[in-house]
């Protein structure tokens, strides 16, 4: 069996049946009246495991000549590989075809915190929680289909502000040693200028792209004050109180495109995901990230809905 018969075959297992928990599990309520619970049909490539493979093996699936849409990736800049499964909370997002394109965190059984702009379609995407390296089958992953995608009322594409989301999965994550949740900061909690933080991700190595290592990569950042970001030397008053930056005075390391939505972690919870930018490692433009204490309430408030109205429905 090749590697990407092994992924997939683990891809297969893996949707709401873990072997090692299939009695313990959860299920997911799904109701008939409200917008929250409104059911997503499953891909065929669910109920037909062949096709599946099949989609993989030609990049996407048929009818569309193996090609499907191009995603932006990128990688973190002048960071280093952790020790395997040591940041156990972060799930690559990909397309059906097993595409990195965006990071995400796990912030609940169910649920993945990630950026408003990293969506090609609910029926296009899936997330792979426990890798380490995207290259090879290592026996850790587990494969989820969304169920629902909850971008911020309030996102601007212009502006970027609310660049946040929230990803219902169709089954629960199985926690274990190489899978957690993530704690989040409460709302309005705010991070000290030059405290450092944490960012990862899968992607280029350096802000001109280069050789693609496919294992995660992972880099320590000290946060940037607002008034320094919004200088006009940076970015010129671009930057909302909903957003905070992270980098040093001298570049070189950063968070880049294909990290978008991945975890900034402060002080052991996720204070930021990972947004956009000016380049990627440019002195003078540091990392932008939403701030999640900003939406800690929303986040609360969307999942509580959720099941409040699946369990009147």
């Amino acid at each position: 069996m090749t590697v990407l018969e092994r992924r997939s075959a683990s891809w297969k297992n893996s949707f709401g049946q873990h072997p090692e928990d299939e009695q313990q599990r959860e299920r997911g309520r799904e109701g008939g009246g409200c917008l929250l619970c409104q059911t997503v049909s499953d891909p065929e490539t669910v109920s037909d495991p062949e096709r599946a493979i099949s989609w993989l093996r030609s990049g996407g699936p048929p009818g569309e000549g193996g090609t499907g849409q191009e995603l932006i990736q990128g990688r973190i800049v002048g960071g280093y590989a952790p020790a395997p499964y040591s940041i156990k909370y972060i799930v690559s997002i990909q397309s059906t075809r097993g595409q990195h394109f965006c990071g995400g965190s796990l912030i609940n059984k169910y649920w993945v915190l990630t950026a408003a702009h990293c969506t090609i379609g609910v029926e296009q995407m899936m997330i792979v929680a426990g890798d380490y390296s995207l290259s090879m089958y290592e026996g850790t992953e587990q494969f989820f289909i969304p169920q629902l995608l909850i971008p911020h009322p309030q996102y601007n594409k212009i502006t970027n502000n609310a660049d946040i989301m929230l990803i219902k999965l169709k089954a629960p994550v199985y926690l274990n040693s190489y899978v957690s949740i993530a704690p989040l900061p409460r709302q309005s909690a705010s991070v000290a200028e030059g405290r450092l933080c944490r960012v990862s991700g899968w992607g280029f190595t350096s802000s001109s792209g280069g050789q693609i290592p496919s294992s995660l990569r992972t880099v320590k950042l000290p946060i940037v004050s607002t008034a320094k970001c919004n200088s006009s030397e940076s970015f010129n008053g671009n930057i909302t109180s909903n957003m905070i930056c992270a980098g040093y005075s001298a570049g070189e390391k950063d968070a880049c495109k294909g990290d978008s939505g991945g975890p900034l972690v402060c002080e052991g919870q996720i204070y930021g995901v990972v947004s956009w930018g000016m380049g990627c490692a440019d002195a003078k433009y540091p990392g932008v990230y939403t701030a999640v204490s900003k939406y800690r309430r929303w986040i609360d408030r969307t999942i509580f809905s959720y099941y409040s109205h699946c369990i009147k429905d």
